[in-house]
């Protein structure tokens, strides 16, 4: 910044200069009615070379010495070899200009140049110099005070300028950083996620109130609040990931659990990243915390959804064989035991036995398919609301907005509303899968006659090919690698229990609708 400063008033400093030898030379020539002044041209020549030395890469300080200097020496020429007063006077003109850069060491070094060349020049031209001076020394003099007037006004001109820039360069950056400042304070106050400054120990320092509000922070003393106290069971990690951070390594994603006041698991997604000052020293820490105990909550128990589902698909299938094997058994038992009476016992207990076996398989077929026995009046707001709360955070951490349009806020309908949760889970939990770079998922509920209702779930995401559509719904068929290919078939046999009805519409690259008609209050229901 310095250097350039100093090249930008090595330019100025040499076109003014420039037209001072040019009015100087004019001057002269009117004045003296002689040509004297400009042969030989030295003056000009030194200039050429100024210039020359400007518009070339050298550095910018040197070229300030050789503009200071080359103006001692062209006034020092000027008095040796034309011993005028006034020239002696002009001497003083490198002080003048040296106080343009606002530099000591220049002013020092023009000063000091200055005074000895006046003293050498006093003692070589000195009486010389008086015995010439006369009345037409006067317009010279009045030529100096000009020149002096206009070269400081220049240079005051030039000051205020840079003063009023930075003024309002300072102003800028005042208003610039207040506003900064209220933005990550208002990031900060607002957000819904946690967020705290924690000094370079771990010691919390601040906090929103998000994180007050999720590890109750009201109820802690505010002396001993750090991330060993908050997550005591992370000890070992939490010096790990501080000495992460101490290096300058951001941590992310890193899980910490602890337990709250009501001794329910708090499980949360943690972002440690160091926080520099103006040297680029670390001075505090900051953590973001995700909570994700919801979604983990949510995770298990599709997880566990799926597997009970197929349990339920291989109890179907291995009841299906065995039971076949079991009725022709049970009819030859039975036709022996009309045959040979004397083992009538034995039959007796076979049959006993095979009937209880029936009875497991029996059993078992009610595992494989959804049971709906608790039916009741549900409001169908609150049922989308809660399967939405579950999704809510994980959708806002994929850039997904969840769009409402409920025709009647008040719409019951009788069903079993764990198995109709289960439903829209499947259906919302595919449609995060299907949108990787943001978009929404829309719920829309409506009317489509007295008795029967619409459910819309929709969203723009990737879509399904049509060569995958016409195999959605069949066991065991998935396109995730981690998924069992069970969740839609499972969808549809609960919308049948109800006895509903449910379309799936897709176009690759635009988006999947899943469209839902349920009577709102069934005639009969088949219970598992």
């Amino acid at each position: 910044m310095q250097m350039e400063l100093i090249s930008h008033r090595n330019v100025i400093l040499v076109k003014l200069l420039t037209v001072i030898l040019f009015v100087d030379t004019v001057f002269y020539i009117l004045i003296e009615k002689d040509l004297a002044i400009i042969w030989p041209p030295y003056g000009y020549l030194l200039l050429g070379l100024i210039w020359v030395c400007v518009i070339s890469n050298l550095n910018p300080k040197v070229v300030m010495y050789i503009i200071v200097s080359s103006l001692l020496g062209f006034t020092f020429y000027l008095t040796i070899t034309q011993p005028f007063f006034s020239n002696f006077i002009f001497m003083i003109f490198a002080i003048i200009v040296s106080t343009f850069y606002q530099q000591k060491t220049i002013l020092i070094y023009a000063t000091v140049a200055s005074i000895s060349l006046q003293i050498i020049a006093a003692l070589f031209v000195g009486p010389s110099m008086m015995v010439r001076s006369d009345i037409y020394e006067i317009p010279f003099f009045i030529l100096f005070s000009i020149f002096t007037f206009l070269t400081l006004l220049y240079m005051v001109t030039h000051s205020n300028h840079l003063w009023e820039k930075n003024e309002r360069h300072v102003t800028k950056t005042k208003a610039d950083l207040h506003s900064t400042k209220s933005l990550y304070e208002s990031i900060f106050a607002y957000s819904r996620d946690p967020i705290a400054v924690l000094s370079v120990t771990g010691k919390v320092l601040e906090f929103n109130e998000a994180f007050s509000k999720l590890y109750d922070m009201k109820n802690r003393p505010k002396d001993q609040i750090s991330l060993y106290s908050i997550f005591p069971e992370h000890q070992l990690e939490i010096d790990s990931y501080l000495s992460s951070v101490l290096d300058g390594e951001s941590v992310l994603g890193k899980e910490l659990k602890t337990i709250d006041s009501k001794n329910d698991l708090i499980i949360g997604e943690a972002t440690i990243s160091p926080i520099y000052d103006s040297n680029n020293t670390i001075i505090t820490i900051s953590l973001i915390i995700r909570d994700v105990t919801e979604r983990r909550k949510l995770d298990v128990y599709i997880s566990n959804s799926e597997k009970l589902k197929v349990t339920g698909e291989i109890a179907a299938g291995v009841a299906h064989e065995i039971r076949n094997p079991l009725q022709v058994i049970s009819g030859f038992i039975q036709m022996l035991n009309e045959e040979d009476s004397k083992h009538s016992t034995y039959y007796s207990l076979i049959l006993s036995e095979i009937k209880r076996m029936n009875s497991i398989i029996s059993e078992f077929l009610i595992l494989s398919k959804p049971h709906v026995s608790n039916f009741s009046i549900q409001k169908i707001r609150k049922i989308l609301e809660e399967v939405i709360v579950l999704f809510e955070q994980d959708a806002q951490y994929k850039n997904i907005e969840i769009v409402r349009q409920y025709t009647d806020f008040d719409l019951e309908i009788l069903c079993e509303v764990n198995q109709l949760k289960q439903v829209f889970i499947n259906l919302v939990k595919n449609s995060i899968e299907a949108i990787p770079d943001g978009g929404y998922i829309k719920f829309q509920v409506s009317r489509v006659d007295e008795n029967k209702l619409k459910f819309v779930v929709s969203d723009n995401g990737v879509g399904i090919p049509e060569e995958i559509m016409r195999d959605i719904g069949k066991p065991f068929f998935t396109t995730k690698d981690t998924g069992t290919g069970l969740g839609l078939m499972i969808t549809e046999r609960i919308i049948e229990q109800h006895q509903g009805t449910l379309t799936i519409s897709s176009t690759s690259g635009k988006g999947t609708t899943v469209e839902i008609i349920l009577p709102i209050s069934p005639s009969s229901i088949a219970y598992g």
